[in-house]
């Protein structure tokens, strides 16, 4: 893979930046020039993070930390370029283009990223509470049929079951406290379970939102990358490649 050409809007000290690496001869080395402070660190901080990132969820905290000190338009229906690569990979050109718009840009809810997250944590605790209720409900069941068995045993499993560490002698040593707290676990957890139709509804109805606002957004080519500056910005992508080219190209970015 080779970077043959960088432009940068603006960010720090560096101002209206464009590189063509693609005029030097020797392609395996790029010399960049300047005096102290005058960037050389920060344009491959630059280069590294959007680069190697934005592609990949699990690094995207990083991106947003450098997204706050770019200078982000206030106007709400702009969208404005922050930083373009052409590359060569694999013998191909391959353009990347990185924009920056207003959470609400030409009318789109971005916030259905977020919606859509959230009910995903939704159903995963959802399916956590509804198996602790069935398994606290077969441990009560074993204690009654079984009444001589280990307290120790049932506190053992019941820390498994729950998470919870904190023990009393009577609840460690007593089953009918331990069938008193099982019991009152069991209603504590039925009030946080979210009716199972209710989630797929809801679910259903945010898959078909956020496919419309893939699709609008193909329109123009862009792809969504993340929220930033407490969710008021929305990070835009436009390439030539597709989403998995763009992945691979991420994992060939070292900042040594």
């Amino acid at each position: 893979m080779f970077i043959r050409k960088i432009s940068l809007e603006a960010y720090k000290v560096l101002e209206d930046i464009s590189i063509d690496f693609e005029a030097t001869k020797n392609r395996g080395i790029f010399p960049v020039i300047s005096v102290n402070g005058g960037g050389k660190s920060t344009l491959l901080q630059v280069i590294f993070t959007f680069l190697h990132c934005a592609f990949h969820e699990n690094r995207h905290p990083y991106l947003r930390t450098l997204l706050e000190y770019f200078k982000m338009p206030k106007g709400k229906n702009t969208l404005d370029n922050i930083i373009s690569f052409e590359l060569e990979h694999e013998g191909e050109i391959v353009n990347i283009e990185f924009l920056q718009c207003k959470n609400g840009y030409e009318g789109f809810n971005f916030d259905l990223v977020i919606q859509s997250k959230e009910l995903e944590e939704k159903n995963k605790k959802n399916t956590e509470n509804i198996d602790k209720i069935k398994l606290l409900n077969k441990l009560h069941n074993d204690i009654e049929q079984n009444p001589k068995i280990s307290p120790s045993l049932v506190w053992h499993q019941l820390e498994q079951i729950t998470g919870k560490k904190e023990k009393t002698e009577q609840l460690e040593k007593n089953i009918l406290a331990q069938l008193d707290f099982i019991a009152d676990t069991v209603e504590k957890i039925k009030k946080s379970v979210i009716d199972e139709s209710e989630l797929k509804d809801l679910g259903l109805k945010t898959l078909l939102d956020m496919l419309d606002l893939v699709e609008e957004l193909k329109k123009d080519n862009l792809k969504y990358i993340l929220h930033f500056n407490e969710n008021k910005d929305i990070l835009l992508c436009r390439s030539n490649v597709d989403y998995q080219v763009l992945t691979e190209i991420s994992d060939k970015i070292y900042l040594a």
